[in-house]
Formats: C-alpha cells, sequence, structure tokens
C-alpha cells in the first residue's frame, strides 16, 4: 500500500511541475488574490518504517489598503506503524493600512497537537503595526497589541485562559529574483506562560510557479503544567516541502 501511496506522490509531483511550466495566471498579474498549497513528504522502509508528511494551503488579498491571510496547516508522522506526530494550526490575519507604512491588525490562530504540551492553543490579538523597511529587495514589519489566549492541558486537559501582549515581526529578504529568505518571530506575554514562536524559511524558485522550500520552526512556553507528561519547553520542527503559487 505504501508503495502505491509513494508512487502516485510522485505522479501528481511531476504533473504539477509540468503544469507549473506550462499554464498560465489564472488571474492577471495585479489582481489582489493569491495563495499558495505546499507538500513534503519523507519515509523510510527496511529496519524500520518511517512516514512524515506536512502540508499547507495559503490565501491572500492584497490592495492598497488591506493584506490578508489565511493559512491551514497540518503535519503527520509515525515510526513502524505507530503514530507520534500529528498537528493541524490555522491562521486568519486582517491588515489595514490607514498609511503606506502604518496599519491596524487582528490575528486568530488555532493549533491542536496531542504530543505538545498543550494539546489545544487559541490566540487572538488586535493592535498597530508599522513597515521599517520596505523595498524590492528587503521589508521589515514590526506589530504589538493586547490580546487573549485559551490553553489547554494535554495530560490533564486542563484550561488555562488569559490576557496576553502580542509583540511579532516579519523579515523577507529576496535574494535573487528567484529565492526569498524570511523570518517571523512572535511573543505572546501572558501570566503563568510566556509563548514564542520563530520560523525561519528559504524559498527558491525551481520552474514556473514550482518552488521549493526550506523552513525551520522553534517554539517555547515558558510554564510547564506541574501534572504534564509533555516536559519539554521546546518544540521545534523542520520541513522540505514543494510549493506552488498561483
Amino acid at each position: 500500500m505504501k508503495r502505491i501511496f509513494i508512487s502516485l506522490l510522485c505522479v501528481l509531483l511531476a504533473t504539477t511541475a509540468v503544469a507549473a511550466a506550462a499554464a498560465k495566471p489564472k488571474h492577471p498579474a495585479d489582481s489582489p488574490w493569491g495563495g499558495s498549497v505546499s507538500f513534503g513528504y519523507a519515509g523510510t522502509t527496511g529496519n524500520s518504517n518511517n512516514t512524515n508528511i506536512n502540508g499547507k494551503a495559503k490565501g491572500t488579498y492584497k490592495d492598497e489598503h488591506w493584506d490578508n491571510t489565511a493559512q491551514f496547516t497540518t503535519y503527520y508522522s509515525e515510526s513502524d506503524n505507530a503514530k507520534n506526530g500529528q498537528r493541524y494550526s490555522g491562521l486568519v490575519e486582517v491588515d489595514y493600512y490607514f498609511h503606506k507604512n502604518m496599519y491596524l491588525f487582528s490575528t486568530n490562530t488555532g493549533t491542536n497537537d496531542p504530543f505538545a504540551t498543550y494539546d489545544w492553543t487559541e490566540s487572538n490579538a488586535i493592535g498597530a503595526g508599522y513597515r521599517f523597511v520596505n523595498n524590492s529587495h528587503v521589508s521589515l514589519d514590526m506589530q504589538a497589541g493586547p490580546g487573549f489566549r485559551y490553553q489547554r492541558d494535554a495530560t490533564t486537559f486542563e484550561n488555562y485562559r488569559q490576557a496576553i501582549a502580542l509583540v511579532a515581526g516579519t523579515f523577507t529578504w529576496n535574494i535573487t529574483p528567484h529565492s526569498k529568505f524570511k523570518e517571523v518571530v512572535s511573543t505572546e506575554i501572558g501570566n503563568p506562560n510566556i509563548y514564542t514562536k520563530l520560523a525561519t524559511s528559504l524559498t527558491a524558485n525551481i520552474i514556473g510557479n514550482l518552488s521549493a522550500e526550506i523552513g525551520y520552526t522553534v517554539e517555547e512556553n515558558t510554564f510547564i503544567p506541574p501534572s504534564s507528561e509533555n516536559t519539554s519547553h521546546w518544540d521545534t520542527l523542520t520541513e522540505v516541502t514543494l510549493v506552488y503559487n498561483f
């Protein structure tokens, strides 16, 4: 079954590559709508059987005043037919630019991960942002504002609700016309937990709308519930994916 699955994936990826090279953009170049889908797979067989799958779907809308994003990501892993990793997360952010470099934002995130310290996390925040640098090569945004967070202990299912202060920044560097480096960092300051996330990615165009991306994400929770079976403050995720932009 796994061999059939892998073969189908190879056919799908090969077909996507050919389509990306030949297809014309669905929308005109100045359309405010955009998006991408990405997929990654790694597997081993023999003395050990391991499967790792990750995917992402992202939609954007950008015009003179609005910069909106909706995103869904998923990750799954198993070893010797035993599941040892599973995560689903979603993000919706709405930015309204009332000045060239100044904007108001609303962000909402949710994550379900039964293998983490907190198996369910929801965060909502509003505030203001400023774009310090914005040119054809580099952009740097910072934003801050108040919010609210809900987390559930994966071991006892105890709920933690707390007010937070969100501080976040995004740095983008277009290294060449066909490659991009991006760094996103955010910190949610609450009591008793301070949650920090650092996501780094490097994207290189392959052909047409098809790109390859390497990503590394680090997450830290400063507070671990005393009864939690998952006692690590740190979680990391490394991804290698193919991305199709439209």
